[in-house]
């Protein structure tokens, strides 16, 4: 439904679709939602909601009337509903929508249970043992069933077994070899791995892996995961760690082939937008360092940080068609000198009041006046610069 009305909109774009007869095109190519597919978009998601709260309900139950109820009542009560859920999904079968639903009951149901003979017997096992048993013992349903949603939660259980892993046990396995990052470094290769897999199967046609929406919540996660370790690798710069932002680099190219070169997808692609928030945390980085580590004043900090943002972005508005004085300042308003504007408006307020006249109150406004005056000039040349240059080779190169 979203790709043909994609098509339509290029249609129009390129002048073979009048604007006019928009509407009745998208009627025709059924792109917009009719009342039998609200219908089946809603019995769906009440069927996964009721899903959902029936495993949850089960947990609740026990875990409200725990003084309560026995150690058989406990047990009962989680076996009774994992076996009814196996039930379902044998009797409905595993190609229909409710034994789907019914799969995933169970897959919910087998955790806490899992979880219930922990508590009661007291095993003294580690929450990580606890998922990564959940994982192990539904993997089997999870391949049988071929269903997104349940591969998503079993990807997740993953995620939790190496996030309490690496809590509990920080000094085995490489975590002198990764540093205090290994958490993350592991969930994106968890993540990606995850997400190079589906995009296998669904080349292949593999059934069950045809929706996009599960690559991308992988696609979410790996780049969660390796944001952070790029960020973490910036501001522990003294870490040595720089081949993170290696991989960090690594990964946004190849996200960028797989996803515009040889395949679209949009939702993926959307990361782009946030481009300039990366490169305003580059840039921040740029100038914090400039401030930390090399002792410059507030205004060269400000000037190297945007003399990168410059470098980085003429290039990229001139190539995609996007204008260098939004996505510029975008990238470096939040190094706007407000604090040094807030201190002007206040020594002027200040000012006004005549008992509170002095002249160290005249000179400090003045001072924070200038300062912010030079920090908005510097990150002016910094962004215009590097623009100017950029485009006189590219128009020289071009006439030549």
């Amino acid at each position: 439904m979203n790709d043909a009305r994609a098509t339509l909109l290029d249609w129009v774009a390129a002048g073979a679709l009048p604007r006019e007869r928009f509407a009745e095109a998208q009627r025709l190519a059924a792109a917009t939602p009719d009342p039998q597919m609200w219908r089946r978009f809603l019995a769906t998601l009440l069927l996964w909601l009721g899903a959902s709260s029936l495993a949850a309900s089960v947990v609740f139950f026990v875990a409200a009337n725990w003084q309560a109820l026995g150690r058989f009542a406990k047990f009962g009560v989680v076996e009774i509903a994992l076996v009814a859920a196996i039930a379902v999904a044998t009797w409905r079968g595993l190609d229909t929508l409710p034994g789907k639903a019914a799969l995933v009951v169970a897959a919910l149901l087998t955790g806490a249970l899992l979880a219930l003979v922990g508590q009661v017997y007291q095993t003294g096992a580690d929450t990580f043992e606890l998922f990564a048993a959940w994982a192990i013992a539904i993997v089997a349903w999870v391949i049988v069933g071929r269903l997104p949603a349940l591969w998503m939660l079993w990807v997740a259980i993953l995620n939790l077994a190496l996030i309490f892993y690496y809590q509990i046990v920080p000094g085995r396995a490489f975590w002198m070899l990764f540093g205090p990052r290994t958490v993350f470094v592991a969930s994106f290769a968890l993540n990606t791995l995850a997400l190079l897999a589906w995009e296998y199967a669904a080349a292949r046609g593999v059934a069950g892996f045809a929706v996009r929406w599960a690559p991308r919540v992988l696609a979410f996660a790996s780049g969660t995961a390796v944001t952070i370790v790029a960020v973490l690798a910036i501001v522990e710069y003294r870490d040595a760690a720089g081949w993170h932002l290696l991989i960090y680099a690594l990964w946004l190219g190849t996200l960028y082939w797989a996803y515009r070169v040889r395949a679209v997808d949009l939702f993926i692609l959307s990361g782009g937008v946030l481009s300039a928030i990366v490169v305003g945390a580059v840039a921040h980085a740029l100038r914090w360092v400039a401030l930390t580590a090399l002792v410059v004043s507030v205004p060269v900090g400000a000037f190297v940080a945007c003399l990168v943002v410059g470098v980085i972005i003429a290039p990229v508005s001139r190539r995609w068609h996007m204008p260098f004085a939004a996505i510029g300042f975008a990238s470096v308003v939040s190094m706007m000198p407000g604090v040094f504007m807030f201190r002007v408006a206040s020594g002027l307020l200040q000012h006004a009041n005549s008992a509170g006249r002095t002249w160290e109150l005249m000179a400090a406004t003045l001072a924070n006046a200038s300062i912010a005056l030079l920090i908005i000039l510097a990150m002016s040349l910094g962004l215009i610069i590097p623009k100017l240059i950029i485009d006189h080779f590219i128009e020289k190169v071009t006439k030549s």
